[in-house]
């Protein structure tokens, strides 16, 4: 039996665009939903953010003497850090105190981690 590499990844990428296409296409038809020019947009720049963020956490793990066990607990702490200021700025949503001592000590830690 031969060994020949399959990629996956671009298999199943391929595969959810198109079901993906196909199941918006019927709900257009159908009216259950309609595309809004401010849900595109913000789609496009979620993505490009998260595949950049991606991005630059697989270069930092690339470089010599990265300890991972910090780099993704900063990203983490990080990731969680920006939800609450864009949840406060754009849907003036205040956290609970719970969560303010929650993302406190979280940044304390990480601060006696480096």
């Amino acid at each position: 039996m031969p060994k020949t590499k399959i990629y996956l990844f671009p298999l199943f990428s391929v595969q959810l665009l198109f079901f993906g296409g196909i199941l918006i296409v019927k709900q257009m038809i159908m009216k259950e939903a309609t595309i809004q020019i401010q849900s595109v947009l913000g789609g496009i720049l979620l993505g490009l953010v998260n595949f950049f963020s991606l991005y630059f956490l697989i270069r930092a793990l690339a470089e010599p003497g990265t300890d991972s066990g910090k780099l993704f607990t900063i990203v983490n702490i990080g990731i969680v850090l920006v939800s609450v200021i864009a949840s406060f700025l754009f849907f003036k949503e205040v956290p609970q105190k719970k969560g303010i001592v929650g993302i406190v000590v979280a940044v304390i830690a990480i601060y006696i981690m480096l």
